[in-house]
């Protein structure tokens, strides 16, 4: 096995014209995976390529916050350079578009993300140059990745370093700005050009220029090769490639912000499909008989990106994907407006929210990060970030909103966070994977659900003890998902996904502690919530595209209300006329509780937020997650 200073060189994933890509441990650090990037040997010499090497380490530096994956060190080891960063998995963007074309919702929303991450650059005074799928990294869990600024330089400035020659253009033909290629400096339209190259690519299938010529007035129309794009979003993606840069957007997330919108004036002349499909992540709501459910599991990469699936390695900057969250305070369908508002660095990716009891501070886990993050909704600042276990998920607020408790998956726990001393106040191991959660009424008990260990942990929460397990179904074929109590205290719902059998609704009795019976519903149930009585639940089949309104009494399901998408989360209004249905695949639906139906249109319709949290007065809802780059102030009917 090769060795370089005190890595262990396990396997050369890129190589490239300047550098080679390797992962690696780093013997100092406990052996901790890195992708090791360094320049190559037959370089080593030459100052020209020495010194865009070391600017890519220290575009890597500037870019060290939200939008960086983090660079460990840069360095010289027997005189070849070598920047160390942190190991990511993922698929290019390239090799996924192989095996998959996207809808034009993905592929805009892709292509938000990577101008989240081009906009920070840009603010730093840094111009990519290369944006291109193959520069682009989506990992299983939903991050977008825009990697590798080996031909980044100064924007409007130089950098004493030369990256043209005679004859010669540093990029990649089809992507280049049609400035770049006429020997002109570019800016940040030149990545706002490219860009727009790439959402071309992932709306029509093919390149906007295949064979390299920028130079021909008229710009390809996606629209003309696939029926479903809109005229509006065409004609932001052919400005957006227009050869003057001065009638380009005049960033890269005016470029986003224009194609959402396009597609937003879609998709309201546009009926929501009672079935299509969606996928996503859930996780933790907060309002009365509302649920605490986990995510459902991340799906993995294509087994045909092969090594390419590797060659995300030397990422460097993260796209705003569940990374920041733009606070609103009117109805989210006033984009214009929302667009406006200052940014909040909340998490990089959510794991769910609440809000405390007096509308100030909201509380959300950061599952990448391992942190809880609190912020002022006055001052739209985040104030603390409190370090946790690994992958925290759901988490719960008492009554009095000084007391949060949240579960950490990775670690098999829960922290017991003080919100006004901002610590932590106990930890308490409650299982294997615990996803989910809800607070005893009165605040004297949490029940806690273990995906891993297929049962629902009690804690009292006066002496942070453990007092009971509740077994459900049979372990390693059984997860247990969204939990609901009932108003009275007596009664408590677990969504349970199983491989053996059919999915179910668990219905236990607290004051036994034990399962009184399992009531079939649809496929891969998550969210649950139940009626103020306790007679009636509600249970969010991500799988089936259906809510289950069963009948407690009798043990039945009534009847299966179609959303569509893969609905997730469930809340229900604290007067009990509706329950509000979150879905990744765009849009809140509100179940009406008399009639049991759910009408077409949407709240907050361009969201893919999965994660919700009613306002202390019920009048409005807070919407986070990691397929939503903003948090959505919803008004509530």
């Amino acid at each position: 096995m090769e060795t370089f200073g005190s890595y262990r060189l396990i396997e050369q994933v890129g190589h490239g014209g300047m550098g080679e890509v390797w992962k690696a441990q780093d013997t100092r650090m406990d052996d901790r995976w890195v992708a090791l990037k360094r320049l190559l040997p037959d370089l080593a010499d030459q100052a020209e390529f020495r010194r865009r090497f070391q600017l890519e380490g220290n575009i890597a530096a500037k870019l060290s916050e939200v939008h960086v994956v983090p660079v460990h060190s840069v360095g010289e080891i027997d005189g070849q350079l070598y920047i160390d960063m942190r190991w990511i998995e993922g698929a290019t963007l390239k090799a996924r578009m192989l095996t998959a074309h996207p809808t034009p919702k993905a592929a805009v929303e892709i292509v938000a993300d990577v101008a989240g991450a081009l906009d920070a650059a840009h603010a730093a005074g840094l111009v990519h140059r290369d944006v291109k799928p193959a520069n682009i990294m989506l990992t299983p869990n939903g991050h977008t990745y825009l990697i590798d600024f080996g031909l980044g330089r100064g924007v409007n400035q130089g950098d004493g370093l030369s990256l043209t020659r005679p004859g010669h253009v540093w990029g990649t033909p089809g992507y280049i700005a049609p400035e770049r290629m006429a020997g002109v400096p570019d800016g940040p339209r030149g990545d706002v050009y490219s860009l727009a190259c790439v959402l071309f690519e992932l709306l029509a299938g093919s390149r906007a220029f295949p064979d390299g010529d920028v130079n021909d007035d008229e710009r390809p129309d996606p629209s003309a090769l696939r029926s479903d794009i809109p005229k509006a979003l065409s004609a932001v993606v052919r400005r957006g490639m227009d050869r003057d840069p001065e009638r380009r957007h005049g960033s890269a997330g005016e470029f986003a912000h224009a194609a959402r919108k396009a597609l937003k004036g879609k998709r309201r002349d546009r009926p929501t499909s009672p079935r299509a499909p969606g996928g996503g992540s859930a996780s933790a709501g907060h309002g009365p008989g509302g649920t605490k459910i986990d995510r459902p599991r991340a799906a993995t990469a294509s087994p045909r990106s092969g090594t390419a699936s590797k060659l995300f390695a030397g990422a460097l900057v993260v796209s705003l994907t569940a990374a920041v969250v733009w606070f609103t305070t009117g109805p989210s369908g006033d984009q214009d407006a929302a667009a406006q508002l200052p940014a909040i660095q909340v998490a990089r990716s959510p794991g769910s929210v609440a809000v405390t009891p007096d509308g100030r501070t909201l509380v959300v886990p950061d599952s990448e990060r391992g942190t809880v993050n609190v912020a002022d909704l006055k001052t739209r600042a985040v104030v603390d970030q409190i370090q946790v276990g690994a992958d925290p998920r759901a988490v719960v607020l008492d009554r009095s909103g000084r007391r949060a408790y949240v579960t950490n998956a990775g670690s098999g726990t829960l922290s017991v966070i003080d919100v006004p001393g901002r610590k932590i106040a106990a930890t308490i191991r409650v299982g294997d994977s615990p996803t989910s959660a809800i607070l005893q009424n009165d605040g004297s008990r949490i029940f806690v659900g273990n995906e891993g260990s297929a049962d629902v942990v009690v804690v009292d929460t006066r002496t942070n003890a453990v007092v009971d397990t509740i077994g459900i179904g049979f372990l390693w074929t059984t997860e247990v998902h969204g939990l609901a109590l009932s108003q009275d205290g007596t009664r408590l719902l677990a969504t349970v996904d199983t491989d053996l059998g059919s999915d179910t609704v668990a219905v236990i009795d607290v004051r036994e502690g034990r399962v009184q019976r399992e009531i079939e519903v649809g496929d891969e149930p998550r969210g649950v919530a139940i009626s103020a009585d306790g007679k009636q639940g509600y249970v969010a089949n991500s799988d089936s595209g259906t809510v289950s309104v069963v009948d407690l009494t009798n043990s039945a399901v009534v009847t299966d209300v179609e959303i569509g998408g893969a609905p997730t989360e469930l809340v229900r209004r604290p007067d009990g006329k509706a329950v509000y249905v979150t879905n990744p695949s765009g849009g809140v639906a509100t179940l009406d509780t008399a009639t049991n139906r759910a009408p077409s249109e949407r709240l907050a319709g361009d969201t893919t937020a999965t994660e919700m949290a009613l306002a202390p007065d019920g009048r409005s809802a807070y919407l986070v997650g990691p397929g939503s780059p903003e948090l959505n102030v919803v008004d509530l009917p």
